[in-house]
C-alpha cells in the first residue's frame, strides 16, 4: 500500500475489514490463479498484500522451492505470517522501486485505484517481470454499486462516495483502462474481463462495504451530498440480509512480458 491509501492499517477495525475482503474476494483471486496455472517453484511478487491471505495461498502454490515477496507500505499483518518462503518488505511502492525482471508472477489487487502514481505504479510492475513472466491485476472501477431498493437514497450516497474518493486521488474509473495500458507498456498477451456479483445485505462483500463507509464517514459528510443520517442509513441496508445489491464493478487484467524489456 502507499501513503496515499484511504484506509489505515493502524486503525483498531482495519484487520476485521481486510478479512471481509479476503471472504469475497480471495476465492475469485483463487479461481484466477489457478486459470494460469502458477506452478510450484516460481518466485512471486505480491505488492499491496494487505492482510496476506494471497501471499500465504501463494506461498502454498509454489512450495518450498518457490518464494514470495510480500509488499506493502504497512507490514503489520504480513509479519504474523511465518512462511517460510516468504520475504516481507515494507515499501511505499509509488516512491520506492521493486527489483526488476525477478518474478515469474507479479499480483496486486485493489491497490494501483488508490494511487495518484498508479501508471508509473503499473510501469514498475511489469518490469519486475522475468521474461515470460506473468502480471496479473484485480481492480475495482466502471460501473458503481446499485441498490434494488431505496434506490435514490443509495445513489446519493454513491455520487458522495466518489466525489470523496476523487478528492484523495482515489481513481474508480480508471481500471477499464487496464488493458490499453498494459499493451501501451508493450506487455503480450494482454487478456481483460469485467464482473460484478448480485449480493444479500450482510454477506462479506456487503459488511465490507459497510465497514468502508463508516471508515470514511467524516469525507463522505464533507461532501454536501449526504448527511451522517445517509451514513448510517447505507449502512443498515448493507447490513440487512433482507437488502439486495449489484456489487461495484470489478476488472480482472493479465499479460506476459516478452523477451524485450517493457517500455
Amino acid at each position: 500500500m502507499s501513503q496515499h491509501y484511504s484506509f489505515d492499517a493502524s486503525w483498531e477495525g482495519e484487520r476485521q475489514r481486510l478479512a471481509l475482503i479476503e471472504e469475497w474476494l480471495d476465492p475469485h483471486s483463487i479461481r484466477i490463479f489457478e486459470e494460469h496455472g502458477i506452478q510450484r517453484g516460481w518466485r512471486c511478487l505480491d505488492v499491496g498484500a494487505g492482510g496476506g491471505s494471497i501471499s500465504q495461498w501463494l506461498c502454498d502454490r509454489v512450495g518450498p522451492g518457490g518464494s514470495v515477496v510480500a509488499v506493502d507500505a504497512d507490514t503489520r499483518f504480513l509479519e504474523k505470517l511465518g512462511a517460510a518462503n516468504l520475504e516481507v518488505v515494507r515499501a511505499d511502492v509509488e516512491q520506492e522501486d521493486l527489483p526488476e525482471a525477478a518474478f515469474d508472477l507479479v499480483h496486486t489487487r485493489f491497490l494501483l485505484q488508490h494511487l495518484p502514481e498508479r501508471d508509473r505504479v503499473l510501469e514498475k510492475l511489469a518490469r519486475a517481470l522475468k521474461p515470460g513472466g506473468l502480471l496479473l491485476v484485480l481492480d475495482s472501477g466502471g460501473a458503481p454499486p446499485q441498490a434494488m431498493q431505496q434506490v435514490e437514497r443509495f445513489n446519493r450516497f454513491g455520487l458522495a462516495f466518489l466525489e470523496a474518493a476523487s478528492k484523495t486521488g482515489w481513481d474508480l474509473t480508471w481500471a477499464p483502462n487496464l488493458p490499453q495500458r498494459l499493451s501501451a507498456l508493450g506487455l503480450e498477451d494482454v487478456q481483460a474481463r469485467s464482473f460484478r456479483e448480485f449480493v444479500r445485505g450482510s454477506s462479506a462483500y456487503a459488511e465490507f462495504t459497510a465497514a468502508s463507509i463508516d471508515r470514511l464517514r467524516e469525507r463522505l459528510v464533507a461532501t454536501g451530498r449526504i448527511d451522517s443520517a445517509d451514513v448510517d442509513a447505507t449502512i443498515g441496508m448493507l447490513r440487512d440480509p433482507v437488502s439486495a445489491f449489484l456489487t461495484f464493478e470489478c476488472w480482472v487484467a493479465s499479460a506476459r512480458r516478452g523477451e524485450a524489456s517493457p517500455r
